[in-house]
């Protein structure tokens, strides 16, 4: 019976939204290290469109960021709590993604699944790295998938075109590629005039958060790129409201390389799920006379 409400909502309760724990999931955004290409287009934009940096992989910067990632969590005492909590990890198939990933959550001396098999120093395009394990704390039923939805502005840069998923699983067994449904890259198209148009980008990451409500798993961790993370902050930033200024500031800003945002985020059409901490209240059913 809703009878009882009276009043509608006032214009303070725009700043302030609840939600049942049972429509929300937590979804931690995170943006991959510095790669190649990031450090070629900082000192040349148009390097940006060098087929030097197809599907590049992450610098000796980069790796640095995600040693930083973990020593800066750790030191809150919430890398642990992360990886404990944490269901999933989603990563883009593109390499520095992935290799982002393996950085953050591996090691050399994990005794879990390799994550990343070992590479070369290439000038320009790879450094010298170990194989990296799982960290023990991620195992037990808990997966790396890959998924198309996750990846960069598709189109354009060669930066951004994927490689074939046969390269990917023997150089990444630990991720899962089975959602990947294409050997190779369908998706890009060069030139610049073939770049995917932001409100495309907008709808793929509305595909990708009813994706993550139509499953089990409440906390999500997203290995992705700043393009995919903006839109998808800039377009469901509290439900299409204006943001206050310091929320605009957090959600609204370019990311950072190894930038990881927390999200919480609500989906109101959804059939609720129940939270273990739900309780109906009344008298038990069956309780006796």
């Amino acid at each position: 019976d809703m009878g009882w409400v009276r009043h509608p909502p006032s214009a303070d309760a725009r700043d302030v939204h609840c939600a049942p724990a049972g429509a929300t999931k937590t979804i931690y955004l995170i943006r991959h290290a510095e790669g190649f290409h990031n450090r070629a287009g900082e000192r040349d934009p148009k390097e940006y469109g060098s087929e030097a940096y197809a599907d590049a992989r992450l610098t000796a910067r980069g790796w640095r960021q995600c040693e930083h990632f973990k020593e800066t969590l750790e030191s809150r005492d919430a890398y642990g709590k992360m990886l404990e909590t944490c269901e999933l990890v989603v990563v883009s198939p593109l390499t520095r993604a992935m290799e982002t990933a393996a950085g953050m959550f591996g090691s050399v001396d994990g005794d879990g699944c390799v994550l990343m098999e070992a590479t070369r120093a290439e000038a320009m395009k790879a450094c010298e790295r170990p194989a990296l394990r799982c960290d023990a704390r991620l195992r037990g039923g808990k997966k790396f998938v890959a998924l198309e939805m996750v990846r960069e502005q598709i189109g354009g840069n060669p930066c951004d075109r994927r490689r074939s998923v046969s390269e990917y699983r023997r150089e990444f067994p630990g991720v899962d590629f089975s959602l990947i449904e294409d050997e190779d890259d369908v998706l890009w198209k060069p030139g610049r005039e073939n770049r995917e148009p932001e409100p495309v980008l907008r709808a793929r990451a509305r595909k990708f958060l009813d994706w993550c409500f139509d499953r089990e798993e409440d906390s999500i961790i997203v290995v992705t790129h700043s393009a995919f993370m903006c839109n998808l902050m800039v377009e469901y930033c509290f439900g299409g409201h204006v943001p206050s200024e310091n929320m605009r500031e957090h959600m609204h800003a370019w990311p950072q390389n190894c930038e990881c945002r927390p999200l919480v985020v609500v989906d109101t059409r959804r059939k609720l799920t129940t939270s273990p901490f739900y309780h109906a209240g009344g008298d038990p059913e069956d309780e006796e006379e």
